[in-house]
């Protein structure tokens, strides 16, 4: 994994990357859980990145306190994209070094207090439970946000830290989206501010994190914190899921239905697994067309991976590659400029790339704008890398100006390929009101719930556009799609009903009986027979 990491000798304060989501996690979850004009102060920079994404929807007033000026002295160079310096005259917001100490802040004169630095060696005074009253006393009844990396903390780190803020704070759960951890303290559990989730940079602020809304944010709910017996006797937890177990109450199951959250967390799942399953493959034409399979099965996504790019130009057990090989390692090369330094077997008839630096290692900053939308589409390397390294922010840049006018091809395919639960709503969104449905569909891919609002404009359309709609369901199996299903079995044209047929066997394996040729009672039965199959499902 490529991350960005400081440190203070060798603890880790704060890291970014592509792979990394404690930052993402609680910027989000400081949006959602503040309200409009609350004064929020950050305790440490972490990389630099949280004040200015909280600062970007200009809800908030934010205070950074430093606990190391060398860190302040960083975070200009941290906080960019790249390693190129910031020109001269786009310096933008910076924040002078501040070493005030908590202490001197007044009782209740914060609403949001975000410690950005990660719990180690170096900050364990944060994890006692003189530091956690004091952060509660500055916040009142507000809102404390801890960011945790679950794969880098001590497991006995983690469980003082824990201990003391049961005992410091009225309420405190913990929030989780992979490897990323918030520990989020208030008076009582916060609730999602509904004002907020309608800001269009705390949408995509939480899609950055892997949220797609509040349904999401109750989602990451881990557990909250319960009192423990006495620690005598006790011996210390040996491992991080251990120490969870024994300071959580786990939260209870989410309602049923799919969102972003689980959708994102099945592809990190799938990915690493195919990830082992290429790692095992022999160089010999068996390993490099299986190899290829498996870059095959994440093209629609995109190939996120710098080994799924380089799997594209594997050649098939007839010696033919679906990409050019010289291409296809440059755009492994652009994701990951050390990828041909510890190469799997099965790539070594790969040419290696001759450039001695990364495609992105040019930039310092990547902005959401129509130039960004253009740079990320087509097939070049440098393209390709921004599409997986900046996916939030290139989906976002191609959703705007698909909201303008229509996409050329290529910025349609790289849009197509960016696509998530959130994504696929926002295009919606964008589409819909104005009739531009058939756009909708086309970015609609099989792996996708039915974007929201699709529903209600079929409902409006004619008769041969049901039909369009219809004939796309065939591909759809997510139970998301089974009441506009319901729908169309009651369509009074029979084409309709005839094309909802074959989804229903393509789809439920005849599961749900349907003719359409049956009279009507007959289909509103057969209807109500398939909303309760979707109702069911967990």
């Amino acid at each position: 994994n490529q991350q960005m990491e400081l440190r203070v000798g060798d603890q880790v304060l704060a890291m970014a990357g592509p792979d990394r989501d404690e930052e993402p996690l609680l910027t989000a979850l400081a949006h959602v859980f503040g309200r409009r004009g609350d004064v929020v102060a950050l305790l440490g920079r972490g990389s630099g990145r949280v004040a200015p994404a909280l600062r970007a929807a200009g809800r908030f007033v934010v205070e950074v306190l430093d606990a190391w000026p060398e860190l302040a002295s960083l975070a200009p160079r941290a906080a960019a994209d790249g390693p190129v310096a910031a020109p001269r005259s786009a310096a933008g917001h910076r924040d002078a070094p501040n070493l005030t100490p908590l202490a001197a802040r007044g009782a209740a004169s914060r609403q949001l207090l975000c410690v950005c630095e990660l719990p180690v060696a170096a900050t364990a005074h944060r994890a006692t439970v003189s530091f956690q009253r004091a952060l509660r006393r500055v916040v009142g009844d507000g809102v404390v946000l801890q960011s945790i990396a679950l794969d880098h903390v001590a497991p006995a780190r983690l469980e003082q830290l824990l201990a003391s803020a049961r005992l410091a704070h009225p309420w405190s759960g913990l929030y989780r989206v992979g490897a990323a951890a918030v520990l989020v303290s208030s008076a009582a559990r916060p609730a999602v501010d509904p004002a907020a989730l309608a800001d269009v940079d705390v949408g995509w602020a939480l899609h950055r994190a892997h949220l797609g809304g509040a349904a999401d944010v109750n989602r990451a709910l881990v557990g909250t914190l319960i009192e423990r017996e006495a620690d005598a006797g006790v011996a210390a937890a040996s491992s991080v899921a251990e120490a969870l177990a024994r300071s959580l109450q786990r939260a209870p199951a989410p309602p049923s239905g799919d969102g972003l959250l689980r959708w994102w967390s099945r592809q990190q799942r799938e990915l690493t697994l195919a990830r082992e399953q290429l790692r095992a493959l022999a160089d010999d034409a068996p390993g490099r067309a299986a190899a290829r399979q498996l870059g095959l099965r994440f093209l629609a996504r995109g190939a996120p991976r710098p080994w799924l790019q380089a799997a594209l130009g594997l050649s098939d057990e007839d010696g033919v590659a679906l990409r050019d090989p010289r291409r296809q390692s440059r755009c492994a090369h652009a994701l990951d400029p050390t990828f041909f330094d510890d190469l799997p077997a099965v790539f070594r008839t790969l040419p290696t790339p001759t450039v001695p630096l990364g495609d992105l290692e040019d930039e310092h900053a990547v902005t959401v704008s129509e130039r960004l939308a253009r740079r990320c589409s087509g097939e070049s390397p440098l393209a390709v890398a921004l599409r997986v390294r900046f996916p939030s922010r290139c989906a976002r840049a191609l959703v705007e100006a698909l909201a303008r006018a229509s996409l050329a091809p290529d910025e349609a395919l790289a849009l197509r390929e960016l696509c998530d639960p959130f994504v696929v709503d926002a295009i919606a969104a964008a589409l819909l009101p104005v009739g531009r449905w058939q756009e909708t569909l086309m970015f609609w891919r099989d792996d996708l719930p039915l974007p929201r609002g699709m529903r209600a404009a079929t409902a409006a359309l004619d008769a041969a556009a049901r039909r369009q709609v219809a004939v796309a369901l065939q591909s759809h199996a997510d139970a998301s799609c089974q009441p506009l299903l319901a729908d169309l079995m009651l369509d009074e044209d029979p084409e309709v009903r005839a094309l909802v047929a074959a989804a229903l066997r393509a789809t439920l394996q005849e599961r749900v009986p349907f003719d359409p040729q049956w009279p009507r009672s007959r289909r509103l039965d057969a209807a109500s027979q398939l909303l309760e199959l979707h109702n069911r499902r967990p």
